[in-house]
């Protein structure tokens, strides 16, 4: 328990953070589960579009420092390589 007034105060900010940064890394999840759903049923243009709605989840996860901006962008480079590669074959 904190014992000092800012030691409160900084208690509560860090709950509140705590459940902004959860909230952002399941839309992250929920994005690229959707993603991954599209593409394994083979609709390549509702891929595409999950693709875009999650690629604005991880911008907005990076630019509030949720996740670090190489892990979105290592991130967006694997997505895009599997619907590249899911046009090629289909």
């Amino acid at each position: 328990m904190p014992n000092t007034r800012s030691a409160k105060k900084r208690l509560v900010q860090d709950v509140g953070r705590k459940k902004r940064n959860m909230h952002r890394k399941l839309a992250v999840k929920d994005a690229k589960k959707s993603f991954l759903k599209a593409l394994d049923t083979g609709n390549v243009a509702e891929a595409q579009e999950a693709l875009t709605k999650c690629f604005a989840a991880l911008d907005r996860a990076a630019n509030h420092n949720t996740i670090s901006k190489n892990k979105m962008s290592r991130d967006k480079k694997r997505l895009s390589v599997k619907l590249h590669a899911a046009q090629q074959a289909g």
